[in-house]
């Protein structure tokens, strides 16, 4: 199988599994915590969000499209028939441990998107009634040229019919009160566009206090990831004792640099015999480093006396520890590696 990793909507790296690999079809599926044996201490400490598992291999048209859409875009509707495990019925599940909601900010994303919708739609609203205030304003102005011919027609015909004038003084009359109407819509349109611009400002107030509150959190995640390198760190200092012997525990506090007693020796609970022919030596690393390397090493006197120096010369220089009968039977009993001719 093929592995690929996008960022951002663009691949990243790619690689290929091992051979033979399966995917196992059984068990529980977990997200932010290893579920089994030693792993389950391996804790998550980031965010998850809109995590979801496809039925194919999305294309990398679709992979940018999702990217392009950002936090708050993902149109659920598109890739409904390919999505087998959901966002949404991940977040219905059970939880364990301790897991934090966190505020996208999403629901006001939306809401200021419909807010935008309406203004253009008021802003629409405005163009028109703008227009139609300039038709009136047009109809004002040819009327009152009507009007000014009327005049200096009645001026040239003093004796012109009186009714003539009075229907035309009716019909300004009328124009004048559309042009009121008109004026008062357009009053209230601006009033509500005020209001609109206000809400629009209440909404960036948030939108930056969830800008603080993001930041903030990546403040903490930067904690979490020192912590977090910290406990490795210590974890691969741990590995280092991994292949310890049983001789090891000499290394300990109890024995390390001590006299050895009989009440150590009782500690120890084994069946340890030939410590007890060291009883009043120093235990130092020579000693140590003797016992894990030749504890139950059976040395002849035929072809092996390079072996015995080499044993010797473990010891040699080791001003804490005094020859004495006790280490002398050791190697006799318990190596055989004194010469033969003693």
């Amino acid at each position: 199988r093929t592995i690929q990793v996008y960022v951002n909507g663009e691949l990243a790296a790619s690689g290929r599994t091992s051979s033979g690999r399966a995917l196992h079809m059984r068990g529980t599926l977990s997200f932010g915590q290893m579920a089994h044996g030693s792993w389950s201490n391996h804790i998550f400490g980031g965010q998850l969000f809109q995590l979801n598992i496809y039925s194919g291999v999305l294309s990398s048209g679709s992979i940018k499209k999702i990217a392009d859409w950002g936090l708050c875009g993902f149109d659920w509707e598109e890739f409904s028939s390919s999505r087998v495990l959901r966002w949404e019925d991940i977040l219905t599940r059970s939880r364990t441990g301790t897991i934090t909601d966190v505020n996208t900010g999403c629901a006001l994303t939306k809401e200021l998107e419909t807010m935008r919708a309406q203004l253009k739609t008021v802003t629409s609203q405005l163009s028109s009634t703008q227009n139609e205030l300039e038709t009136v304003t047009g109809l004002l102005n040819r009327t009152e040229e009507k009007l000014e011919s009327v005049t200096s027609q009645l001026t040239s015909q003093l004796n012109s019919t009186k009714d003539e004038l009075e229907s035309v003084t009716s019909h300004l009359k009328s124009t004048k009160s559309d042009l009121l109407t008109v004026t008062v819509e357009l009053n209230s349109t601006k009033d509500e566009l005020e209001s609109v611009t206000s809400h629009l400002n209440h909404t960036k107030d948030g939108l930056q206090t969830v800008t603080g509150q993001l930041n903030q959190t990546e403040e903490e995640l930067e904690t979490c990831s020192a912590a977090l390198t910290d406990t490795k760190s210590k974890l691969k200092k741990a590995r280092r004792f991994e292949n310890i012997t049983q001789w090891d525990t000499l290394y300990t506090a109890p024995y390390f640099h001590r006299v050895l007693t009989m009440d150590l020796i009782e500690q120890l609970k084994s069946s340890w015999d030939l410590l007890r022919e060291f009883v009043g030596v120093n235990v130092t690393e020579a000693i140590v480093e003797h016992f894990r390397r030749h504890d139950v090493r059976e040395a002849e006197c035929d072809g092996k006396i390079d072996d015995i120096l080499d044993m010797w010369d473990e010891l040699v220089g080791d001003n804490t520890m005094m020859m004495n009968r006790g280490i002398i039977k050791h190697f006799r009993e318990n190596h055989n590696d004194v010469p033969c001719d003693d």
